[in-house]
């Protein structure tokens, strides 16, 4: 799936089998907070790469509670991201067919509003062909046997 390119990346592989890594929360490292440390666990002059969020364990190995508690404020910060930008994908995608639900394709290949009739575009598309039309697939494999499939495909 990495390799072509539809879901995932390296880095998720990475994650999985060999180590989390650095988390970010505001795209920086974790902030000292709490009595000038970044979690109690810690001393207040500890300065180490693992008191400041990073993660050494994979998910294949298990996190510690304190890994845990930095991978949970690195990704909260990615899901309000994608939450907000679904929102405004939908609220986008909501107004596009408000403003279109009036608007039908002919039989001649006119864009017409629906109810006056008035022409909006004379084409469906710039080429003016179907585009529904133009290509032709043809699922062979649908027909054969497990044999004939197994001995043009393996």
């Amino acid at each position: 799936m990495i390799s072509a390119k539809s879901k995932g990346k390296i880095e998720n592989v990475y994650q999985i089998a060999i180590s989390i890594g650095q988390q970010k929360v505001d795209s920086k490292r974790p902030k000292k907070s709490f009595g000038h440390r970044t979690t109690s666990n810690y001393p207040k002059t500890a300065e180490n790469i693992f008191a400041r969020g990073f993660v050494r364990n994979s998910f294949l190995r298990g996190m510690t509670a304190n890994e845990i508690f930095f991978h949970a404020q690195g990704s909260r910060e990615g899901l309000v991201d994608t939450h907000v930008k679904v929102s405004k994908i939908g609220y986008t995608t909501r107004k596009l067919g408000r403003v279109l639900e009036d608007l039908v394709v002919e039989y001649d290949g006119t864009i017409r509003k629906k109810n006056s009739g008035d022409i909006i575009r004379y084409m469906d598309n710039v080429s003016g062909f179907d585009s529904a039309l133009v290509f032709e697939d043809t699922l062979p494999y649908l027909r054969m046997t497990e044999e004939e499939f197994k001995k043009t495909y393996y």
